[in-house]
């Protein structure tokens, strides 16, 4: 795996910021014909791993033109948040990619 620093990649994110303007959440399984519901109000319905999650683009509201207002703060699922491993757009994380260890 590619090890960069906190420093490093707070840099990084400061720039990019594109994990701090969309959310998601899965739909409960039991929903069925519910989807449309989403779907038909435009939003962005995606499926992984069976699950059915809508994504809503969202600006965080502690997100300035310089970054997270509260970085040194922050909750943990920003602090642990991977954009590498997400699940609908790694493709925009701009940390560098991982690697397999051998």
């Amino acid at each position: 795996m590619v090890d960069i620093t906190d420093k490093e990649k707070s840099a990084i994110c400061i720039k990019c910021q594109a994990c701090c303007k969309w959310v998601y959440f899965p739909l409960h399984p039991m929903m069925g014909d519910g989807l449309s519901f989403f779907i038909n109000r435009g939003l962005d319905v995606r499926l992984h791993g069976g699950t059915a999650y809508v994504i809503i683009p969202q600006i965080c509201q502690h997100l300035t033109k310089v970054g997270c207002g509260i970085y040194a703060m922050r909750p943990r699922a920003c602090r642990t948040f991977d954009g590498r491993n997400d699940k609908f757009m790694p493709e925009m994380c701009k940390w560098p990619a991982l690697t397999k260890e051998e």
